[in-house]
């Protein structure tokens, strides 16, 4: 019936509305602290130079390459494992492959930026662009970091089109302005016909095998 499915949508979109907790605060406080240690990390760094970090003649490795890597390995397992329970058509999936989209999206921006600090210049970051040297591995990481992260947010997005209908519908201004804002952006001209529906599941499939 209408008022049950009305029920359904409700239950759907209370997490939303929730306000944060107390060990909630508590955690955004302390990871805060952590990204503010690390920035004043990274300016001792600039300012004394890359041998603070491990840098030298025979060591031009250290521990942002290695966290490149590792946590552009977990966005890259996010995105394997979404892709296959998309593509086996598992229905238990949901949940599943909505934490490993937005676990690849998160690690593949976390560990692009990873990149920065191993620069000697970061400031010189927009060279990537204007004077590009091919010869150098760090091109090519962010050549590779930007398309995967470009996939990767639309792969996010594109499944969340439908769903942000509901949510539209169903908080209206209780979701504040900010958000509808948002999901009426991201799910314009969503109408739900068969066609779009279809067009959307071959879309999310390509983009599974692309990725």
């Amino acid at each position: 019936s209408e008022r049950a499915r009305r029920q359904l949508r409700e239950a759907a979109v209370r997490p939303i509305l929730q306000k944060p907790g107390p060990i909630s605060r508590l955690m955004a406080l302390a990871l805060a602290a952590v990204v503010v240690l690390g920035l004043v990390a990274f300016a001792y760094q600039v300012v004394e130079g890359m041998s603070v970090d491990g840098y030298s003649d025979a060591a031009f490795w250290d521990v942002n390459i290695a966290n490149f890597i590792t946590v552009v390995g977990v966005a890259y397992g996010g995105a394997v494992i979404s892709a296959v329970l998309r593509l086996t058509g598992a229905s238990w999936r949901a949940p599943l492959v909505r934490i490993a989209e937005g676990t690849s999206v998160i690690c593949v921006l976390v560990g692009g930026a990873a990149i920065i600090p191993s620069l000697g210049r970061p400031e010189r970051m927009w060279q990537f662009f204007t004077r590009p040297n091919f010869s150098s591995p760090l091109i090519w990481d962010a050549l590779a970091i930007g398309t995967y992260a470009f996939a990767s947010i639309v792969f996010f997005v594109l499944p969340l089109i439908p769903d942000l209908v509901v949510a539209e519908r169903t908080l209206g201004e209780r979701a504040g302005r900010l958000r509808l804002a948002l999901w009426r952006l991201s799910s314009r001209g969503w109408r739900g016909t068969p066609a779009q529906r279809r067009l959307l599941r071959r879309m999310t499939g390509f983009l599974a095998v692309l990725i």
